[in-house]
């Protein structure tokens, strides 16, 4: 549906989920016609059928990853059986390969973090997904869910690979080896505007990264990218991860400001409501190929966002930079 209003201008039958929910929810036959008939009208092109299929199996596996995240937090604090079951449900999960990269990096992070799994096995794993023949995008959202910090113990990935080289040296080869094409596709890239739009708001404001990437990978990244940053902030500082409130909480009190005084600026929708939310001011930045060439990116501005810019020129401009 999602696809279909990006290429059509077709409005979607809710603008909510639960509205959606709603609406698909089978009631009888005349209605299921008209959601048949609403769908027809969306996906028309085998271009609008494969965004479909890329948005659904993302956020579906970043749903699945934050639901373990919070299971696996839980049974860590309360051990006993329970514990001992769920780690070996993950063992088994572990050996599959229809799981999504990033649900299945963050199984094989799980169980290295409980000693279940030794580290020179999820270093040997972490390398053959990052291994040639793996699709960019699949290698970037498997070592996302390893990398990422979340509950149970859980680390950034700046601890984790100060504490083992040998997963260092793996990230360290994948990057290195990339094509320009699989960077631009599975690498966090600084756009063409970014250097100098970032210098123009710079003149006037502070400005940091907030990432669910941790320091270590920001801070190489701005260092390559030549990226102006004031500082250098990220999920990993306060052991959660986007788009839970305690990160944005977090980067205010880290900079001593109130939360109204912080704006967020992203190319991700969901980040900026949730930061709109615990009372951060919000700029959205479109980003065409935010999701990878092939995938469909919603750009169209949000009312209920203070800024929407066509790049970080243009909110530069907006700010009087």
């Amino acid at each position: 549906m999602e696809a279909g209003r990006h290429r059509g201008g077709i409005p979607p039958p809710a603008a909510e989920d639960d509205g959606l929910r709603e609406f698909f929810r089978f009631r009888d036959f005349p209605h299921f016609i008209e959601v048949y008939i609403a769908v027809c009208s969306c996906l028309r092109t085998p271009e609008d059928f494969t965004s479909l299929v890329l948005e659904l199996g993302e956020d579906a596996a970043a749903r699945r990853r934050k639901a373990m995240d919070g299971v696996h937090g839980a049974l860590a604090r309360s051990g006993g059986q329970a514990r001992s079951r769920w780690l070996a449900a993950l063992a088994a999960l572990a050996g599959r390969r229809d799981v999504h990269g990033l649900v299945l990096g963050r199984v094989v992070r799980m169980l290295a973090d409980a000693g279940v799994l030794p580290w020179a096995d999820a270093a040997r794993r972490f390398g053959a997904a990052l291994s040639v023949g793996v699709p960019a995008l699949a290698k970037a959202s498997w070592a996302e869910g390893f990398l990422a910090a979340g509950s149970g113990g859980s680390g950034g990935g700046g601890l984790l690979l100060a504490h083992d080289r040998e997963l260092l040296a793996v990230l360290g080869s994948w990057v290195a080896s990339l094509s320009p094409e699989d960077f631009m596709a599975g690498a966090p890239v600084p756009g063409r505007d970014a250097r100098g739009g970032l210098r123009r708001l710079k003149r006037d404001h502070v400005i940091a990264t907030l990432s669910n990437g941790n320091v270590a990978l920001l801070t190489n990244m701005a260092k390559s990218a030549g990226l102006p940053w004031d500082c250098i902030l990220s999920a990993e500082l306060f052991n959660h991860y986007k788009p839970d409130p305690e990160v944005y909480h977090g980067a205010a009190r880290l900079l001593g400001l109130a939360n109204e005084e912080v704006m967020m600026v992203a190319a991700h929708k969901d980040d900026l409501f949730a930061a709109k939310s615990c009372g951060l001011r919000t700029a959205f930045v479109a980003r065409a190929r935010e999701r990878g060439p092939k995938a469909q990116s919603d750009v169209s501005p949000e009312p209920a966002f203070d800024f929407n810019a066509s790049d970080f020129l243009d909110l530069a401009r907006q700010l009087g930079g």
